[in-house]
């Protein structure tokens, strides 16, 4: 074999051998966006599953057993919110009984850290200081495995 069929011989093993590089690393940035995908999706899921079972709940403590004509006077103090003396996940009876909760959940996948705040709010989501008829729910799902975190936020209402 002669010096210029070498050459052309190394010329084509490096040529493989870039393509092959090249290859799996398209093969494997298309493995880690499907991941990523997968585990924001499972992320969305648990969010939305603590939402949906505030949705079910009261809005208040207070609605039903004080007269209606005293609200939002008579709902939560904003600095009590948050389950009352023997309350737990997953008996809360009111929807600011998620404030301050935080969990890990297990799925199939991974484990999702769970942070919850409820807060009450003006009718565009703008957090107030004061009781109002709004409050809003923000649920924040974080796992090492995802580049940021999942966050999911409703606004609760209460009308008579």
């Amino acid at each position: 074999m002669s010096s210029g069929q070498m050459i052309l011989a190394l010329g084509a093993i490096v040529m493989l051998s870039t393509l092959a590089l090249t290859l799996n690393s398209i093969m494997l940035d298309g493995n880690k966006t499907m991941m990523e995908s997968e585990l924001y999706i499972s992320g969305t899921s648990v969010a939305q599953s603590f939402i949906e079972h505030a949705a079910i709940l009261a809005f208040d403590a207070s609605v039903g057993v004080q007269d209606p004509s005293t609200f939002p006077g008579t709902f939560t103090s904003p600095y009590s919110l948050g389950p009352k003396v023997g309350e737990n996940y997953p008996n809360f009876s009111d929807v600011d009984d998620f404030n301050g909760y935080s969990a890990t959940v297990s799925t199939t996948r991974v484990d999702f850290i769970v942070n919850i705040t409820v807060q009450y709010c003006d009718e565009d989501g703008n957090v107030s200081g004061s009781r109002t008829n709004f409050k809003i729910m923000t649920v924040n799902v974080s796992s090492p495995f995802l580049p940021t975190d999942v966050t999911a936020t409703r606004i609760f209402s209460y009308s008579i």
